[in-house]
């Protein structure tokens, strides 16, 4: 009944006489385009685009320990077809990853790489890539957004869900992605892997300043 009544309501509201109706809010353009990733089950890719800030979550700076200083940053080739000269090069980051984590964040980034290369058409164009990782030490395991909304990480990146209100998409400050992809010899694709089992992503329009 109380459904029904609000359905009714919202409809007599737009056909009140004297009234014009809604006009649909303006499509936001500040900040940066982001493609929002579609359902979990994978009926289709994507469900649109929105415009994000470019900067992460704010969150206390990172203190990291000796070790941890020692570890971040380093690069290394986990696919390697050749001259960059001749070859697309992708960098891979990880966010919420501490640095007793990284060897996970490197087994992520192949089954990742794998996954990739079983669709087309990068099955076909495998040996066209070289792959890099980059390792991003991050004070606590995990990202913002999960469990809940109110869940906050110190992360490398700052990477967080429920960007734009929106529970999947997940969002990550450029700047600092760009700190870390610039470490690598060469970046045509980026691709951030986030620590967390969460569904969730961002296919995000603009090139990096990288």
């Amino acid at each position: 009944m109380a459904a029904g009544a609000a359905v009714a309501l919202t409809a007599v509201l737009a056909a009140a006489p004297g009234s014009a109706a809604a006009e649909p809010p303006a499509p936001r353009t500040a900040g940066v385009e982001v493609e929002i990733p579609g359902p979990e089950d994978g009926s289709f890719a994507g469900s649109g685009h929105t415009y994000v800030p470019s900067e992460g979550r704010d969150r206390p700076a990172s203190r990291l320990s000796s070790t941890e200083v020692a570890a971040d940053g380093e690069v290394a080739k986990m696919v390697d077809n050749g001259s960059p000269a001749d070859r697309l090069d992708i960098v891979v980051v990880g966010d919420g990853y501490t640095v007793s984590e990284l060897p996970r964040f490197h087994a992520d980034a192949q089954k990742k790489w794998a996954e990739l290369t079983a669709v087309e058409p990068y099955t076909t164009y495998r040996g066209l890539f070289n792959v890099w990782t980059v390792d991003a030490v991050s004070n606590q395991s995990g990202v913002s957004g999960d469990p809940a909304p109110g869940t906050v990480r110190d992360t490398a990146l700052g990477s967080y869900f429920w960007c734009d209100e929106i529970e999947r998409l997940l969002c990550v400050d450029q700047d600092k992605v760009d700190g870390y992809v610039a470490k690598a010899p060469e970046a045509d694709l980026v691709l951030v892997l986030a620590n967390s089992a969460k569904y969730g992503g961002a296919g995000y329009n603009e090139r990096s300043e990288t």
